[in-house]
Parts: structure tokens; sequence; C-alpha cells
């Protein structure tokens, strides 16, 4: 995204880049709903007694090939309603493409496999890259162009993903019957889709308030100074949290509730000092030797901070709620996200817009980041003590 956000500002300008990142916004947050629950699922059903991984695999292929038959057809349903272009449906496919990334990712990361996460990972962001600039380019036909070309790299990683998860034999055997076990991992994870739909609709409610608020121009501006930043620090900071997750729930699972409490607080030490130095080091390296080699990215050094700071909360956050994850309170996270985002991001941002322009906007971000954080620690560390 960060080399994605730099070409299409240049070719086709922010207002273009703006509507894209909308529709990717828009896909990513469907994916998350349709699919984020099996994800979740893989997570927590593949340790000791209840390794459906290992066990019962087959149920999480029917869950996935469900939720992308239902994802198309309402796809297809809005394209024919809203006459789109095919939108809507490119969209969908997108969606159903990270829905597949995302869960057979989360069977390697469940199996400790880090160097097959890592690379699928980073085969993923070149298919991406390649395949969004690629097409748009040759076909100069805006937002459309450019999501047409994202479907096509996410279609070649999806065929690079399903030959992993098929010559793996950690889980592509099945052991024993896997009939009834759907319902329950649904049960336990549809709440989770909801977290993640709404914290990756965040992008696209906070672009389509400051479109309304601003305008689309100020709206594309912002979203290519928040992706630049926030996805570099993604890219610095999110493979903690992953590392981390497993080794989470496997310690939860013993009992050992001491090795729990430890491997959160030292996570987000290191999220911490990693974010703090990364910040300088890019802040350096943006505004002073990138110039200075003929590259300028057009960010507001008055807002930089902000973003960077808005970023560090809300990767932080994903580690700050992991007490609530092991005691499966995943409705009382929802409703931390709601509050904190709703009542607390979005009216901080609307208000700080208008005195101090898209920096404040940013700061907003910061502000529900820190009630999240705060909240979701606090009320975790007090069940599983």
């Amino acid at each position: 995204m960060l080399v994605i956000a730099v070409v299409v500002e240049k070719r086709f300008g922010v207002s273009a880049y703006g509507e894209f990142s909308v529709s990717f916004s828009i896909a990513l947050a469907v994916s998350a709903f349709a699919f984020g629950w099996l994800n979740q699922a893989v997570s927590r059903f593949s340790n000791g007694k209840d390794d459906l991984l290992a066990s019962a695999p087959r149920i999480f292929w029917s869950g996935w090939l469900r939720c992308a038959l239902a994802v198309m057809l309402i796809a297809a349903a809005i394209s024919v309603i809203r006459a789109d272009h095919c939108l809507a449906l490119l969209c969908g496919a997108v969606a159903c493409c990270q829905g597949f990334h995302s869960m057979v990712i989360s069977m390697h990361q469940a199996r400790f496999d880090s160097r097959s996460y890592l690379g699928l990972e980073a085969f993923r962001g070149v298919c991406i890259c390649v395949g969004t600039l690629g097409c748009g380019v040759a076909l100069q036909n805006g937002a459309t162009g450019l999501v047409l070309g994202l479907l096509l790299g996410m279609l070649a990683n999806t065929s690079v993903v399903w030959y992993s998860a098929s010559a793996s034999r950690n889980f592509t055997r099945e052991r024993a019957e896997g009939s009834g076990h759907l319902q329950q991992i649904f049960r336990y994870g549809w709440p989770i889709s909801i977290w993640l739909s709404l914290s990756l609709a965040t992008p696209f409610i906070d672009r389509t308030v400051l479109t309304h608020i601003a305008d689309g121009v100020t709206m594309g501006r912002y979203a290519y100074e928040f992706d630049i930043v926030f996805r570099a620090f993604t890219f610095l900071l999110l493979p903690v949290t992953i590392s981390m997750q497993p080794l989470v729930f496997q310690a939860y699972a013993q009992g050992d509730l001491r090795k729990v409490t430890g491997l959160v607080k030292r996570s987000l030490l290191i999220q911490i000092c990693a974010g703090m130095i990364f910040s300088l080091i890019f802040h350096v390296a943006i505004f002073q030797i990138l110039p200075i080699l003929g590259v300028t990215l057009n960010i507001d050094s008055s807002g930089y901070w902000a973003i960077c700071f808005a970023a560090l909360t809300w990767q932080m956050a994903l580690i700050c709620h992991k007490f609530l994850e092991c005691e499966k309170r995943i409705l009382l996270m929802v409703k931390i996200l709601f509050g904190s985002y709703f009542l607390v991001t979005l009216l901080s941002s609307v208000c700080l817009f208008r005195l101090f322009g898209i920096s404040g906007f940013a700061m907003g971000s910061v502000l529900g980041g820190v009630v999240y954080c705060v909240t979701s620690l606090k009320l975790g560390s007090r069940m599983i003590s």
C-alpha cells in the first residue's frame, strides 16, 4: 500500500487514490465480517483437546466456501441495483480472496510456521502492488481499473496460498468426523467478525465523514498521508502481535496466567520502543533523506506525528485486548471498540478538524485508540487475575 499510495497519487491524483482506498477499505471490512470468525476459530481451536485443525480441518474450508457464496450473491445484487460497472462484484471477489488468505495464514500461524506465514504475507503484498499498478496504468480507468488490478493480484496470490495449504500435512488430513463442529466454531467466532469488520470499516467511515465536512480532495489527501504512515507501522508492529498470539492462547490453555501476562507486557513494551524509534527514523527519511534523492512524499509535517501516534495506539490495541480474547469476551471487545470509535474518535476528530485541519482529525484517532487500550487492558487484567 505504501508503493501504491505514492504511485497512484503521482499519476492519478489524490482524489483517485481516495476512491480506491475507500473501495479497498470496504473489501477488507466485508472480508473481516464474512470470514473473521473463521480466522479466530482457527487460532482458538488448534490447541490440546480442541485441536480441530488436526482432527477436522474440512470444517474451515466448508465455512469459507459458504461465506464466499453469500458474499458474491450479495455483491452481485448490489452491482445490479447500483449499476456501478461491476465495482461491487470486484470488491466482493477481493473480500473472498482476502478471507481465504487470512484463513490459511491463520492455520500456519497456529502451527507456529512463521516462515510460511511471513512468506505468504510478503507475496500477497507483491501481488497486490504489481496487479493494482499494472492494471491501473494499463486501463487508465480510475478507481475501477485499480480495483480490477487489485483483484487480479489477489487471485494470483490465492493460487499460491491454495498450493501452500494443500502441500501442508498439518491441516489437510481428516482424522475424525467434523460434522456439528461448524456451528460450534461459528458461535465462538462470530463476535470477532463484528469487531474486525468495524475496525477495518473505520477508514471508510473516517473518509466519508471527512468528505462531508471538507471535500474529496481533502479526503484524498488524508487517505494518502494516513495510509503511508499507518501501513508502515502495521508492517513494523503487526508481526509482534502475530507472533505473540498463539503463544498467549497456548499459555492460557495450559493455565499459565503469569506467562500470559508476561507475554502481553513484553509485547507492548516492544511495540512502544519500536514505534518510537521507527517514527523518528521514518521522519528523517521522509522529510530529509528522500528530498535530497529527488523523491517527495506529499505529507504535511504537522500531521505526521498525530498519524504516527494513532497508528501506534491502534496496533497496541490488538495486544491490549488479548486478556479479553482469552476469556472469550469478544462481545465486550465490540462494545469497547464501538464506544471508543463512535463516541471518542469520530466526535473528537470532527471537532479537532475544525481547529487544526487534517492533523486535528488524526488526533481524534489517537484519543480513541488510547481509550480502547486503557479500557480493554484494565477490564481484561481484572478478569484474568
